[in-house]
């Protein structure tokens, strides 16, 4: 009850007044009067104090019974006690003690006894008030001491209830939450807010009304009850609204006595409405070409809008890129975004599907036709393209297919047909004629490979080591090449021993290239070319799934293949070469356990046993035939090369008598380098060599005679073979015969090797 009593102290104020007795004090004995209103608490003037004396006025304000003790000390000593009960209120609740000076005066006040009323709140005994007094620092003789008892709790109705009980028990309000009860302030209600701000959405024809907002006014007001309040607003509610304008709305609440006060919002009418869009049609289908911009286009249709304020909405559209799918690869579909949007930014949209149809064909143009020399590229980059436009299809349209006839005089006529196609409407076609010339004798080129990983290159020259061209430059290790002269194509083996290999042919121009079906060249080594028999010769080495090396054939299209020998032991075939007006086919051998090389022979059918006609201590590697004069008939001039002391290397020839080669002879020596491959330009009277260390092609006569450079800085060239127009060539059928083949020329009997 203590600590309560002082928690409501807080709230009250203990007045206390020294005043002088005479003298010097009169002023502020006057002071006092004026502020004391100069009477005691009785209503009587205060009596003058003796100059030893001191005046002790009690004054109870507490509302409870206090008991007062005053206690009078010198030198620390108790010299007198005076005690006085004062009543709650009336005359009885005051009291005047004349009493001798003391140095010090001590002033207890405390609650003698309940007041007897239902809403006391202290306890006999709390403590109430104390006041101590020293002479000469607080108060001097003949002053009067007034000791007034605050009230015990703040209590501004007079209801003998504590206010903040008042207020927690619902008695008293306090809208403001300052612990005062409404009632006892002044003034009238009092508002703490209205409503914020207001947004009235615009209905048809963009209107709009004042909401009521007087139910959304909070306020305070000194009457418990709130009765008797007058809300008014202004202006009132149901007045029209301006459009896209704040209107200030004004509420005041009133109270019986005229007192009020107000407070002010805004309330806006707003457009919140999007427009209402219409779209016809909704799904639309054109052809390729036709605009699609709908104010060139009228089939597209147009949306349009109506809204309930703007009566124009502005009216877009996006397009999103055309897709298609494997359903509809001949059409595409556009999806085609209408948004119509009004003044305020409100929108609307709906979607159209366009169509996109392809309805006619391409156009192609041709370019005109050409007449090219026999070693010149066909290819389109070369010898123009054909050009194709479509109204739907984007990209590469245009292909092309060769159609070749050999004529008698040599040349080539390629019927090359171009077409154009859009994948969907009827392609169309337009034919170039390229005439490939047969050329002459002087147009004789030679034709070598460059060993290279992915880089490796065909290239060709005249004769005369002029006009060197690259017909691939990416090849995979292009090794063995020969030319078939009838059809001025090309073959070469492609790629390496321990990756496989592929056969791939074209035309000496680097037109039309192809490769070849398996099984052919998948481990070959030697490759030879019979053109008038339109023949195909290499060799094979064995392999974990063939037994056997073998020597086979095939048509230059790589189908009819045949094995025309079989190579037993441990024997692996190397270089291969034919000659047609001989009828013989011969290559060479290297013996893994003996470490020597033999040649051996056989007829171009493979009728009967090879023959081995030379056996060599050392290892053999490129080989050559040449139809050389005899009596009556053509004798076999053989080349070959040995490796004498590695990497040194030697060219000698001799002629094929029977079943053995004649007497040798000496052609070249090839130091520091192996002649790896053989070419024979029988009308020249040349013989052509690669050296792959020294990177260059050398050349001598038929006898061994005038050796040369005949081009250097190749790189790793490895296979050589000649093309040269003959002047047989124009006279020989353009189709050949199998009957038309020589008959055999080596008529021994077979004998192993």
């Amino acid at each position: 009850m203590t600590r309560s009593i002082a928690v409501r102290r807080i709230f009250m104020a203990l007045a206390l007044a020294v005043i002088p007795a005479s003298g010097a004090c009169d002023s502020l004995l006057s002071l006092f009067s004026n502020l004391a209103g100069g009477e005691s608490p009785a209503g009587n003037p205060l009596p003058t104090v003796p100059t030893d004396s001191v005046l002790l006025v009690l004054e109870n304000r507490s509302g409870e019974i206090a008991s007062v003790r005053a206690t009078f000390e010198n030198q620390s000593q108790q010299v007198r006690e005076t005690i006085r009960i004062l009543a709650a209120s009336g005359n009885e609740s005051s009291e005047e003690l004349l009493r001798t000076v003391a140095e010090r005066i001590t002033v207890v006040a405390t609650v003698a006894n309940s007041s007897g009323l239902p809403s006391a709140r202290p306890a006999p005994g709390d403590e109430l008030a104390r006041q101590v007094y020293e002479l000469g620092t607080n108060y001097h003789a003949g002053d009067t001491i007034r000791f007034i008892v605050p009230p015990a709790f703040a209590d501004c109705n007079g209801n003998h209830v504590p206010d903040d009980e008042d207020i927690a028990a619902g008695t008293s309000r306090d809208d403001n939450h300052n612990g005062i009860p409404d009632e006892c302030e002044s003034g009238g209600p009092a508002i703490i807010s209205c409503a914020g701000a207001v947004v009235v959405p615009a209905g048809a024809g963009c209107t709009g009304e004042v909401p009521d907002l007087t139910g959304d006014v909070r306020f305070m007001t000194g009457n418990p009850s709130n009765v008797n309040l007058t809300i008014a607003q202004t202006p009132p509610a149901g007045a029209p609204l301006v459009p896209g304008a704040a209107t200030s709305v004004t509420i005041t609440v009133s109270d019986a006595s005229g007192r009020s006060s107000s407070c002010s919002t805004t309330v806006t009418l707003r457009d919140l409405t999007p427009p209402d869009i219409t779209l016809s049609p909704l799904t639309v289908s054109i052809g390729c070409g036709e605009p699609l911009d709908p104010s060139t286009n009228p089939s597209l249709g147009f949306a349009s809008a109506t809204d309930n304020c703007d009566s124009a909405p502005e009216i877009t559209y996006s397009d999103f890129p055309p897709v298609s799918d494997s359903n509809h690869p001949c059409t595409s579909l556009i999806v085609r975004t209408w948004t119509a949007t009004d003044s305020s930014g409100n929108f609307d949209f709906a979607l159209q599907s366009i169509w996109v149809e392809d309805r006619s064909p391409p156009t192609i143009q041709c370019p005109p036709d050409v007449v090219i020399q026999p070693y010149e590229s066909q290819d389109p980059q070369d010898t123009l393209s054909a050009t194709a436009t479509d109204d739907c299809a984007t990209g590469q349209l245009v292909s092309f297919s060769d159609s070749t006839q050999l004529n008698l005089d040599g040349s080539r006529t390629i019927t090359r047909t171009w077409t154009a196609n859009d994948g969907c409407q009827a392609s169309v076609s337009c034919t170039q004629t390229i005439t490939v010339l047969a050329g002459s004798p002087a147009d004789a080129r030679v034709y070598w490979t460059v060993l290279e990983a992915g880089t490796g290159k065909i290239q060709s020259a005249f004769t005369g080591g002029t006009d060197v061209r690259t017909h691939f430059s990416a090849e995979s290790y292009p090794r063995e090449i020969d030319i078939d002269s009838v059809s001025g194509e090309m073959f070469w083996l492609n790629g390496s021993l321990s990756a496989g290999q592929t056969l791939r042919k074209a035309y000496i121009n680097g037109g039309d290239v192809q490769p070849l079906p398996p099984p052919l060249a998948n481990d070959a080594q030697g490759l030879a070319v019979a053109p008038m028999t339109q023949k195909l010769y290499w060799t094979d080495q064995v392999t974990t799934t063939q037994p056997a090396s073998t020597v086979s054939r095939s048509d230059l299209s790589g189908s009819g293949e045949t094995t025309i020998a079989w190579v037993p032991g441990d024997a692996v075939p190397a270089a291969i070469a034919v000659n047609e007006l001989l009828n013989l086919v011969c290559w060479t051998q290297v013996f893994a356990s003996e470490g020597g090389g033999r040649i051996y022979v056989c007829d171009l059918g493979g009728a009967g046993s090879p023959y081995a006609i030379y056996s060599s201590v050392n290892p053999l590697a490129g080989i050559a035939v040449l139809a050389g004069p005899g009596d009556g008939a053509p004798i076999p001039i053989i080349y070959r090369v040995e490796v004498t002391a590695w990497p040194s290397s030697e060219i000698r020839r001799a002629t094929l008598n029977g079943t053995s080669l004649g007497p040798d002879h000496f052609v070249v020596t090839i130091d520091n380098d192996v002649a790896a491959h053989l070419a024979i330009d029988a009308t020249a009277g040349k013989l052509y060599w690669t050296q792959p260390l020294a990177g260059k092609i050398g050349r001598c006569n038929l006898d061994g005679s005038s050796p040369e450079d005949f081009l250097t800085d190749l790189g790793p060239v490895t296979g050589i073979a000649v093309w040269r127009v003959e002047a047989w060539r124009a006279a020989w059928p353009v189709v050949k015969p199998e009957s038309m083949v020589a008959t055999p020329l080596l008529s021994a009997s077979a004998i192993s090797p």
